[in-house]
């Protein structure tokens, strides 16, 4: 199997083919559920609500702790060491509106396990992180895992069986630079993103794969990633995002002497798709690329807008016409 991963696959079907067998388009989260079911991983997702919930109750049980113990040490200076508390990070947000402060804590939660966090801090941590690590050793309720859970633990399922494959005695079944192929049957990685806005994590995990014998690798033109039909004939007027480029990035030739144009195709089931695929499309090319991109929206533009502002994209701003 060959794989194409972008940070921006998941969730959209990124290939114009009927069918492709044998070659796989998707993204972070597409990429662990493969390795998931080839090491035996899989289990139930949990749904985002869930997760939030139960790391809700978790800072509930962190307040009610800190609570109890600033009763118990009532005394001279018992003022300062409820402000010192794990939980006086969060009380004030917590007690107005505990569903959105547990999703905004859950979220940094997950960010910092992404990126490798294994639950330590210094004597000098801020009091968010102070907060976290409490929260991160409350036992109860169990948090559900979420994608960045679930990618440190195939992480570590591979390191583990790197460990064994390296103990096992000489003239084993399976060689390490084999497992690629024949326990994950991967034989290739396309990297379309530029490497240096992947996590640490992934890193890790790309080392992995590649010690495994899977070709890991980037495409020469590093995220940029749009299904091209070559058309020959004279260049059109205007064809949108290359515009006066060819193939290479280089300027046509005058009008007067034949060109090559190319024709970028994006189909998709309904509206939000295709806005999706466009701000990701774009969020993949770097500004000296996307100076060259010209958007033309014929209607109202506030789905593409919405998908361009997640990114921390400039949005269109076309207004819908007045009934």
């Amino acid at each position: 199997m060959t794989v194409t991963y972008s940070e921006h696959f998941d969730g959209v079907a990124w290939t114009q083919e009927r069918a492709a067998v044998g070659s796989l388009r998707t993204g972070p989260l597409g990429l662990v559920r493969l390795l998931e079911t080839k090491l035996g991983l899989g289990g139930p997702e949990p749904h985002p609500a869930e997760r939030i919930e139960a790391w809700m109750r978790r800072m509930q049980a962190v307040l009610e702790q800190a609570g109890g113990e600033q009763k118990a040490d009532d005394g001279p200076g018992s003022e300062n060491q409820a402000g010192d508390a794990p939980g006086s990070w969060f009380r004030n947000s917590f007690e107005a509106d505990p569903w959105s402060t547990a999703a905004a804590l859950l979220r940094l939660r997950d960010e910092l396990v992404e990126a490798g966090w294994n639950a330590e801090i210094g004597a000098a941590a801020s009091p968010r992180l102070k907060a976290l690590r409490a929260l991160e050793a409350t036992p109860t309720p169990q948090l559900p895992p979420g994608a960045a859970d679930r990618l440190q633990a195939v992480v570590s399922e591979l390191e583990a069986l790197t460990n064994d494959l390296l103990d096992a005695e000489p003239g084993t079944d399976i060689a390490i630079g084999d497992v690629g192929e024949t326990v994950l049957e991967i034989t290739s990685i396309t990297i379309l993103d530029d490497p240096v806005h992947l996590s640490p994590s992934r890193h890790n995990l790309f080392a992995l794969l590649t010690r495994f014998g899977i070709a890991v690798g980037s495409r020469g033109e590093p995220g940029r990633s749009v299904h091209r039909s070559p058309v020959e004939g004279p260049a059109p007027e205007a064809v949108g995002a290359v515009e006066g480029m060819d193939a290479a990035g280089a300027p046509n030739a005058p009008p007067s002497a034949p060109t090559h144009a190319e024709l970028e195709l994006l189909t998709a089931t309904d509206e939000w798709e295709a806005a999706d695929a466009v701000a990701a499309w774009l969020a993949a090319g770097t500004p000296a690329e996307n100076e060259r991109v010209t958007l033309v929206c014929a209607g109202d533009s506030s789905v593409l807008d919405a998908a361009l502002r997640e990114r921390g994209l400039p949005i269109v701003a076309t207004p819908s016409a007045s009934a």
